[in-house]
């Protein structure tokens, strides 16, 4: 197995549309230092192809700030490892990114990040801290938003589903909710090993086309390819992150504030109530007084 080192001024074209390789799928790693993130996000769809037995990804300095910019690595459809270096990139500033990635990325079924092993608990912690956000940006997806996020074959089956389903009178559609529902239901049922939910596959990123100083990088080329929703969800995708984040962040930093004071606490409880049973009838006269002084 072998790696390919990517560096600025080096496009992520020259690795994917040229020949330069010609064992490609002996590489089974790719680090991208200096490129922006944004300018690699166009050709995630193809680097399987490309690269039939790649493995993991690695990024320095490009540039990736924010969590929504971590849905677009779904595109690459299976992935082992992933190493997003602090240098660079802000997004690892903010404590729950990895969780972020475990959830968005949950059918990858990764084995480590930043070199760290991935444990069950770590993938349970994750689903509990941000399937609300998968939920809520369904719930905010027309049914045309949610067929197209699914595969040409798979969006088939759904439809025969809910065709047979409604044909039969099990269901009746009197809305477009109703129609939701049942595409979500069918979408459930006999769901393919290592493909992602519509929960998942709702939080999408479509960068802005990058603009490269002339003569060097890439050039803008309007409309990214394989962009599969609209402007409108795209920025309710990013309100739903924000504030998702922004309380997950808070609920992880109070159950780590308690965990640090919790073991303290019960001690001086336990220390407290010992105290007061050393002297058994000066308790007692006290909580007397207390209760006389209440009553008057």
């Amino acid at each position: 197995s072998s790696g390919i080192n990517a560096e600025w001024p080096l496009r992520p074209g020259d690795i994917i549309d040229k020949n330069s390789f010609t064992n490609s799928s002996s590489i089974t790693q790719l680090y991208f230092k200096f490129i922006p993130y944004d300018v690699i996000v166009p050709y995630f769809s193809r680097l399987r192809v490309r690269f039939p037995s790649l493995q993991g990804l690695m990024f320095s300095f490009a540039s990736i700030s924010s969590l929504k910019q971590l849905n677009a690595l779904s595109a690459v459809r299976r992935l082992d490892y992933l190493n997003i270096s602090p240098e660079g990139n802000p997004v690892t500033n903010l404590s729950l990114w990895k969780y972020y990635i475990l959830y968005r990325l949950s059918h990858f079924h990764l084995r480590k990040i930043n070199d760290t092993d991935i444990s069950m608990s770590d993938v349970i912690l994750a689903e509990q801290l941000f399937s609300p956000l998968g939920e809520t940006a369904v719930s905010y997806s027309d049914v045309s938003v949610l067929l197209s996020l699914l595969p040409d074959v798979r969006r088939k089956q759904i439809l025969a589903y809910c065709e047979a389903a409604e044909q039969k009178k099990q269901v009746g559609i009197k809305t477009p909710e109703d129609r939701k529902k049942m595409i979500i239901t069918a979408e459930q049922k006999n769901r393919p090993t290592g493909m992602e939910s519509l929960h998942v596959s709702s939080l999408v990123y479509n960068p802005t086309p990058y603009t490269s100083r002339p003569g060097k990088g890439v050039k803008s080329s309007g409309s990214v390819p394989g962009s599969r929703s609209n402007d409108t969800l795209l920025a309710t995708t990013q309100i739903l992150v924000e504030e998702a984040v922004s309380g997950a962040i808070c609920r992880h930093q109070k159950l780590v504030a308690l965990d640090r004071i919790w073991e303290n606490v019960l001690k001086d409880a336990v220390r407290s109530a010992l105290n007061k049973f050393t002297d058994l009838h000066y308790t007692v006269d006290n909580a007397l007084e207390h209760l006389s002084n209440n009553s008057i």
